[in-house]
């Protein structure tokens, strides 16, 4: 969103302060500011026009108050940002700047009260350079078809599931230590699609075990020449809780790597944190099973769910995943820092490798290096790829890290 704001709707309940609000906006420019003093006045307005470009938002309200605002807002499209201007303490503003983004609006940020005129247009700008700085999708991005359970099943006997691998490297000493694998579908008129387009639809047409079963026996085709070759490292696959629901998983999946001649150590079995949450004696006992035989088992998203510690509790974790917005958030906040270096720290104690996923930056690099992380992941470091190309990748890396450095060179 640009500068150019042609509707703008202030909801504040205290009448100076709406009107101070009201005459800073014109002398922005804007056309026409709406004014509201609580939530239900703001959506009878919000009912009776086109939408707005911008809402300043204050919480703390009689009536209808900023929170619930913020949250019904989120089930329409009549406004396209949101900026909350509220003197509620830093604590109070972050958990409704979560909650507002999690229900769907557009929340450019906070401002203290009495607002300003730069402090409104800083954000705006933020708004403007991080819309020029977001990756755009592909032109036909929009266009891509849905897929249904026949042209799914169909797409796995033809072979277009395909598995892309994303480096994990050693903070202490730079090495590649594994890879992990991720899903992609090879679309013969779009390319290859995310697996957020085929995934969903696997789940609930019953396909997942079938997708699973292929997407280990590709990864394992791809890694045993790896090991062959004296690159001793380890891939993880995402298993959904469907698939290790089956009592049989665990007998299946140690077949399959016994027919690759692989040892179970090199194979790393990921399990959501939510999925993890899961109860079903099925599911445990295959998680344990697999553990006794030497697999490697990894929470990933660690810290996003609702019951962290007792999933470390119930299930041998050899592995915890740290969460991208806890590695982002730590940089600027002091509440993901804080369960960023707690996570680290039980992880350690509980003798268990950490990885960072997301890693972009160097600061975050030396952040995590200063945490005492074992291994990141992320664009810095590589963006997911084939075997063939994450092969050559691999001889590079070796060849630049032969001898310590200092600093990671970012992806190319």
């Amino acid at each position: 969103m640009g500068h150019a704001l042609d509707r703008v709707l202030v909801l504040e309940d205290d009448p100076i302060s709406r009107r101070l609000a009201v005459i800073l906006l014109q002398g922005m420019g804007a056309q026409q500011v709406l004014e509201a003093a609580d939530g239900h006045a703001a959506i009878g307005l919000l009912d009776h026009t086109a939408g707005c470009d911008l809402a300043l938002c204050d919480l703390n309200m009689t009536g209808m108050d900023g929170v619930e605002f913020l949250r019904r807002l989120g089930d329409t499209d009549r406004v396209k940002a949101v900026i909350v201007t509220s003197a509620m303490e830093p604590a109070v503003l972050r958990a409704v700047e979560t909650m507002a983004r999690d229900s769907g609006v557009n929340l450019l940020g906070s401002i203290a009260k009495p607002i300003s005129r730069p402090a409104i247009e800083s954000l705006l700008a933020q708004a403007q350079q991080q819309a020029r700085e977001k990756p755009q999708p592909p032109e036909h991005a929009q266009r891509v078809p849905l897929m249904d359970a026949a042209q799914l099943r169909s797409g796995l006997n033809e072979g277009r599931l395909l598995a892309l691998y994303q480096p994990k490297v050693a903070l202490r000493d730079h090495q590649l230590r594994g890879a992990e694998a991720l899903a992609r579908w090879k679309h013969p008129e779009f390319g290859l699609l995310s697996a957020g387009h085929f995934i969903p639809l696997a789940e609930q047409s019953g396909l997942m075990p079938a997708l699973t079963w292929q997407m280990l026996d590709q990864v394992c085709r791809d890694l045993a020449p790896w090991l062959a070759a004296g690159r001793l490292i380890s891939v993880s696959v995402n298993v959904s809780p469907s698939t290790l629901d089956d009592p049989e998983a665990a007998d299946r999946i140690h077949e399959i790597v016994v027919r690759h001649g692989i040892a179970p150590a090199h194979l790393v079995i990921e399990v959501t944190e939510s999925a993890a949450t899961n109860s079903a004696s099925t599911l445990l006992a295959n998680l344990a099973r697999l553990r006794m035989r030497g697999f490697g088992l990894s929470i990933d998203d660690f810290g996003t769910g609702y019951s962290s510690m007792q999933q470390l509790a119930r299930i041998p974790f050899s592995e915890m995943k740290v969460d991208q917005m806890f590695v982002r958030g730590a940089m600027t906040r002091e509440e993901p820092l804080a369960i960023l270096e707690a996570s680290l720290d039980i992880a350690r104690k509980l003798g268990m490798t950490t990885v960072a996923e997301g890693v972009e930056t160097r600061k975050e690099w030396d952040m995590l290096a200063g945490l005492g992380c074992d291994l990141v992941q992320g664009y810095l470091i590589a963006r997911p790829m084939t075997a063939n190309a994450f092969d050559q990748w691999a001889m590079q890396w070796a060849e630049q890290w032969s001898e310590p450095r200092s600093e990671p060179r970012p992806a190319s």
